[in-house]
């Protein structure tokens, strides 16, 4: 290859699903709606979402996976070494609104609150967006890789399982007392032409640091092999 030769900016994806949930029913098959949090939940929290099976968090800082809104069996995910504050932005608005009607003080509840169909955190790493999407019960999220940026520099950190594995279809599996939570293998998608942009040698999941039994995290998951083209 030589010097002059082009390559193609990168958008990565990968799915998240709740196993212990089947897929294909008309219910399924809608889009998630990720609702601005107005003082509905906790101010840490920019989005929430609550589809079939799972309720999901989108703070600054990391984003939370509740199965079957189960606290208990809650997963924190993080991106390790990304920037701590990015910009949170909803893509998408959706139609209508969404009222939190909780409890009987009406001055307590948070009323016409919009929603989006995608919440995007812009430069997670350098040159390196991540957009959330999905499903009733299928969460996804794609990171968005510019021209000359590194994704090699994605990791991911999860807490709050009782175990992680890869199984034989490459997806990674984080065990939780609710069930299994599945990210399937990420695919990666060259989306334009472009001078220095770096693209993943294949798209498969890698785990480094193991898994703490102590305190249910990993120090690091990367949706990709670590040899480049």
């Amino acid at each position: 290859m030589t010097n002059c030769a082009r390559l193609f900016a990168v958008s990565l994806a990968t799915t998240l699903i709740l196993s212990t949930h089947l897929r294909g029913e008309e219910f399924g098959r809608m889009p998630l709606r990720f609702d601005v949090n107005q003082g509905q939940t906790d101010p840490r929290v920019r989005f929430l979402s609550r589809g079939r099976g799972l309720t999901l968090f989108l703070a600054g800082s990391e984003v939370v996976l509740a199965p079957d809104g189960r606290p208990d069996a809650a997963v924190r995910l993080r991106l390790a070494g990304a920037d701590p504050a990015p910009e949170v932005s909803g893509l998408d608005r959706q139609p209508g609104e969404s009222h939190y009607l909780i409890g009987n003080d009406s001055r307590a509840w948070t009323t016409h609150v919009p929603g989006y169909a995608r919440v995007r955190y812009r430069e997670v790493y350098p040159g390196i967006d991540l957009v959330f999407h999905g499903q009733q019960d299928v969460l996804e999220f794609d990171f968005k890789v510019a021209p000359g940026a590194d994704p090699g520099a994605i990791r991911m950190a999860f807490k709050g399982t009782d175990g992680l594995r890869l199984d034989k279809a490459g997806s990674l599996v984080l065990a939780t007392a609710a069930g299994d939570v599945v990210l399937r293998p990420p695919s990666s998608t060259r989306t334009r032409m472009a001078r220095g942009a770096r693209s993943p040698g294949g798209t498969s999941w890698g785990v480094a640091g193991g898994w703490d039994s102590r305190s249910g995290s990993t120090t690091g998951a990367a949706p990709w092999s670590s040899t480049r083209r």
